[in-house]
């Protein structure tokens, strides 16, 4: 488990883009576990924003994404609504 004053808190990150990624990143930061809900496909919007590792774009090379989602955990939700 992670250190730091943050330690016992368990963080849901439902944002979307910058504010919220930078957000909970300085919480993963201070030592809470920071869970990333993305939705399916595309993933967060700041997956397709450039520079790219390598220099081609991949949803998994994003230096933005990489710098605001760091050390924290991520998963995908697909939501059905019955329709």
């Amino acid at each position: 488990m992670a250190e730091g004053a943050l330690s016992d808190l368990l963080v849901l990150d439902l944002s979307e883009s910058i504010a919220g990624g930078f957000c909970t990143r300085f919480l993963a930061g201070c030592g809470a576990e920071v869970i990333k809900v993305e939705p399916p496909g595309t993933g967060d919007p700041t997956r397709g924003v450039p520079p790219f590792q390598g220099g081609e774009p991949h949803l998994e090379k994003g230096a933005l994404h990489h710098f605001l989602h760091g050390g924290k955990k991520s998963i995908t939700v697909r939501y059905n609504d019955g329709r």
